[in-house]
């Protein structure tokens, strides 16, 4: 994990005073982004430009930079515990509510992954480890450092 780098000011062009942007404020509050760095606006429209992707009935699992950083965590934090587990093992368990790691203080991912198909999350989790997600990751585990000291 990367140390967070110093906070490169938004431009004030860029700000968002008023009510018209309330709605990218909400973007930026819902992925844990700073909207006074310069870097998280970057990270915030990579972001959205990953899509939702469906899951056979039910509601749509979206997986975005965030999502797919959760993934790869579980999965890894999984792995620090057994070494010996394939990630074939970690999707299954995950799959079938068997997850017991929690990346914020009293924070539960209990049934997140519960009913979604092993392949599906293990596809997803190949899709997470590419170089074009890494940075997503180091911000994801940083923004848990951060909300775990907060807490």
């Amino acid at each position: 994990m990367a140390n967070h780098e110093p906070l490169t000011p938004v431009p004030v062009e860029l700000s968002l005073n008023g009510p018209f942007w309330e709605i990218v404020r909400a973007a930026f509050k819902r992925y844990g982004l700073n909207p006074n760095d310069l870097a998280d606006w970057r990270a915030l429209l990579w972001c959205l430009a990953c899509g939702p992707e469906k899951r056979a009935g039910g509601r749509p699992l979206k997986w975005d930079a965030w999502e797919l950083s959760k993934l790869r965590a579980l999965v890894d934090l999984m792995h620090h515990v057994d070494p010996k587990k394939s990630d074939a093992r970690c999707c299954s368990d995950l799959s079938k509510n068997k997850g017991k790691f929690r990346f914020t203080k009293g924070g539960s991912n209990k049934g997140y992954y519960e009913g979604v198909d092993p392949g599906t999350l293990r596809r997803k989790l190949q899709d997470a480890r590419k170089p074009a997600h890494a940075q997503a990751y180091e911000h994801f585990w940083d923004t848990s450092k951060q909300s775990n000291k907060e807490s």
